[in-house]
């Protein structure tokens, strides 16, 4: 379901612009555009677009964010940073890379990024009563997150990544990056500990607290 709110002087080319844009969009993920609706400003105000899906269950039990156990291993899809230099804007969901890896083996717990690595793991750990260790060296930074001066920063708390964050047993994640044939990479970038806290490896060797830094809506 979409509804618009139309800002001065858009008309009806461009309105069947968006509406063919969304759904094309939409008939990637076989979701289909059912109604919505339809207003205008009556000053000058920005384009405004409210979408909400509606999912039905699909054949694998939905995976928490509270399931992460003592020992497994940390995953990421993809790569991370660089919103600040536009990556956000060419993200696809990772519909079906979820969908594929939790048929091929069972997985703990599982995210999106969507406010940062250090916030959305964050959420696991304490929703699952755990904490991390993650290894800077092994966090996939993207290409626009070093243009950073501060890439590794970039990596963890940027957002809008829109990658998977998600883990499970070691056995089940050796078993997952042997049989992964997508072009879409999973890193492993860390373990679940029994610390209740999350830390980080430095590439010096030195064990620090990870504080939660990504985007807080109500702050931000």
């Amino acid at each position: 379901m979409v509804s618009v709110a139309l800002p001065t002087g858009f008309g009806e080319k461009e309105l069947k612009q968006v509406h063919a844009g969304i759904v094309k969009a939409g008939e990637k993920f076989g979701c289909e555009l059912v109604g919505g609706d339809i207003t205008r400003w009556k000053n000058e105000n920005p384009f405004a677009i409210s979408v909400a899906m509606i999912s039905k269950k699909a054949d694998n039990e939905p995976v928490r964010r509270s399931g992460a156990k003592v020992d497994d291993y940390i995953c990421v899809t993809g790569s991370l940073g660089g919103s600040g230099y536009g990556k956000h804007l060419t993200f696809e969901p990772r519909v079906k890379e979820a969908i594929k890896i939790t048929q091929m083996v069972k997985v703990n717990s599982m995210i999106d990024i969507s406010d940062g690595l250090s916030s959305d793991l964050n959420r696991i750990c304490r929703q699952s009563s755990v904490g991390a260790l993650i290894n800077a060296e092994k966090i996939p930074i993207s290409q626009q997150a070093r243009k950073n001066k501060k890439p590794l920063n970039s990596a963890l708390n940027d957002g809008e990544d829109f990658e998977l964050l998600f883990t499970l047993s070691q056995e089940n994640c050796r078993i997952l990056l042997e049989k992964w044939d997508e072009p879409t990479a999973i890193t492993q970038i860390g373990c679940i500990t029994d610390t209740e806290k999350m830390q980080i490896k430095m590439t010096d060797g030195r064990i620090i607290d990870l504080h939660s830094k990504g985007y807080d809506h109500l702050k931000n």
